[in-house]
C-alpha cells in the first residue's frame, strides 16, 4: 500500500497544502480604520469579490469537512467489514468464539451512534 511506504511525504504534502490553503486569507484580508470617538480602530475584511468568497468558501468546506469525512466513512467501514468477516486462527473454542462475536457486535455498535 502506498501510504506504508510513503507516510512521511504524505504527512508532509497535508501540511503543506494546509500551510497553502490558509496563505490564501494572507493576501485577501485588510484591515481597514474607522474612527469612533477619538479613537481609530482597524475592521479586518476579507476582500474577495462575491464569486470568488463563494467558490473560496465551497473549496474551504470540501477539503476540510466533506474530504475528511469520506475518508473517515472509507476507512471505519473497511475496518468494520475487515473484523466481521474474520475470524480468530486455531481452532474452533466455543468460549473465544462467543467473546470475539460479543467484541464484534460492540464494533458494529459503536459505528451506529
Amino acid at each position: 500500500m502506498y501510504l506504508k511506504t510513503h507516510k512521511w511525504q504524505v504527512v508532509c504534502l497535508i501540511w503543506l497544502l494546509s500551510i497553502l490553503l490558509s496563505s490564501v486569507q494572507l493576501y485577501k484580508t485588510e484591515a481597514i480604520p474607522f474612527s469612533h470617538g477619538n479613537e481609530t480602530f482597524y475592521d479586518c475584511k476579507e476582500t474577495w469579490t462575491e464569486e470568488e468568497g463563494k467558490y473560496f468558501t465551497i473549496f474551504v468546506f470540501s477539503t476540510s469537512f466533506i474530504l475528511p469525512i469520506c475518508a473517515l466513512i472509507y476507512l471505519y467501514s473497511s475496518i468494520s467489514i475487515h473484523l466481521i468477516r474474520n475470524t480468530a486462527p486455531g481452532n474452533a473454542h466455543a468460549d473465544r468464539d462467543n467473546n470475539q462475536f460479543v467484541l464484534k457486535i460492540k464494533v458494529i455498535r459503536t459505528f451506529q451512534k
